[in-house]
């Protein structure tokens, strides 16, 4: 009586991966889930992925795993797909869907400069608000100086844009003498405050 050792089956879990908008690495398990040894090869053409093997064999029964790493590093905003493919002479093929979000970078406010000195003569000099992030930066300006003005308070910015903002004093009735003050910037990407002096 002759009997036949079962054949190896190559088994491959999870069968898709996704790396959402922060994840680096995640595991797939490869399983010999028949008999024999099986032998298999994993490929992919991401530039994006890679994988810790690419290969190896498997007695009956018996798993490994591989690690699968991504990359956002240069890859503009948006969601990245492809396919690992993993592939044996006799248990069979199987394919792992991946997936990766670049996301959109957060606003990020900057205001320059940081301090405005009037003197004694000046009148009118300008910051600039700039998003130095991407997204949309919507940015308001207050203060509470009685001898100050800006000609603009608030503004939406998208990446990498800027605006300027003339902050205007008038010493029309003050005594003489040193006068300070603090513009303060808020956003949805930090806040900032302009020290003032005249």
């Amino acid at each position: 009586i002759w009997t036949t050792e079962p054949n190896p089956v190559l088994s491959v879990s999870p069968t898709s991966l996704d790396f959402g908008t922060t994840g680096v690495s995640l595991t797939i398990t490869v399983r010999n889930a028949g008999g024999g040894t099986l032998s298999w090869n994993a490929s992919e053409s991401l530039d994006w992925l890679s994988l810790s093997k690419t290969s190896g064999s498997l007695g009956a029964g018996s798993s490994e795993n591989v690690t699968a790493t991504v990359s956002r590093a240069g890859k503009s905003p948006g969601t990245y797909t492809g396919t690992i493919s993993f592939t044996s002479i006799v248990g069979g093929s199987q394919n792992v869907s991946v997936s990766m979000t670049v996301p959109e970078p957060a606003p990020a406010l900057s205001v320059n400069p940081t301090s405005l000195d009037f003197g004694t003569t000046g009148v009118s000099l300008t910051i600039t608000v700039r998003n130095a992030g991407g997204g949309v930066l919507d940015w308001n300006a207050s203060e509470n100086i009685d001898w100050l003005s800006l000609n603009k308070t608030s503004g939406s910015l998208g990446g990498g844009s800027s605006e300027s903002v003339t902050a205007t004093v008038s010493r029309t009735g003050k005594s003489p003498g040193t006068y300070n003050g603090t513009i303060s910037f808020t956003s949805n990407g930090g806040s900032q405050n302009v020290s003032v002096s005249m």
